[in-house]
């Protein structure tokens, strides 16, 4: 699933709020930080949902948000409107096995190792910032 994001801000400073996820909010100095950030927001909001038994609403079509009075506002003010997906945390660890080219996974390698990631930590990150790329 994926939910709008509001984003407003000056070079340095981006806040970012999703309308449909109460509580759920992002912030960086960059668009993309502040994306990354929302996406990381949703997610803790969603497991907070879950956790105290609720269902993780879905979020309203874009039209219909687009509609909403205090979207509208917010967007006479300066916001614009983006989206990020909801990257469920399920708290539990699973073993894949996956192919790639070979030259793809010793770049992975050598990335991780700089950022002090393990292989597996690089790819759920990397997958996660596609996500909000997309």
């Amino acid at each position: 699933m994926r939910y709008a994001v509001l984003i407003d801000g000056d070079d340095g400073n981006y806040g970012a709020v999703i309308p449909d996820a109460p509580g759920a909010y992002g912030g960086g100095a960059t668009v993309e930080e502040a994306l990354m950030s929302a996406q990381e927001g949703l997610a803790l909001w969603a497991t907070s949902m879950r956790e105290d038994g609720k269902a993780v609403p879905r979020p309203r079509d874009f039209k219909t948000l687009h509609a909403d009075q205090e979207v509208q506002e917010a967007i006479a003010a300066g916001a614009v409107l983006a989206s990020v997906a909801l990257v469920p945390v399920a708290g539990k660890v699973t073993r894949v096995n996956v192919s790639m080219d070979a030259g793809v996974l010793e770049f992975i390698d050598t990335e991780a190792k700089s950022l002090g990631l393990t292989r597996s930590g690089y790819i759920e990150r990397a997958a996660r910032a596609f996500a909000t790329m997309r």
